[in-house]
């Protein structure tokens, strides 16, 4: 299994895939690291947020994986 990265020393390269812990809630999650943010199915953290991260295989599900329209909608709102 790959070590554990330090957001502050790193960041993965875009549309790396990624486990990655969110420092407020404790929280692993999968996701991608895409337009400088890490992405996971239910949410965007910047890597302020993130403690520290790691490499995983790239899973098919999530190479096709697209946003809901909700994030896109909101998305929207936040770059108005």
């Amino acid at each position: 299994m790959n070590e554990w990265i330090a957001t502050a020393n790193a960041l993965p390269r875009h549309g790396d895939c990624v486990e990655f812990v969110v420092e407020r809630r404790g929280a692993v999650l999968q996701g991608r690291f895409e337009n400088s943010a890490f992405i996971s199915r239910w949410s965007c953290y910047s890597p302020a947020d993130i403690s520290e991260w790691r490499m995983i295989a790239a899973d098919p599900a999530m190479q096709t994986w697209k946003p809901s329209r909700r994030r896109r909608f909101h998305a929207t709102l936040r770059n108005a």
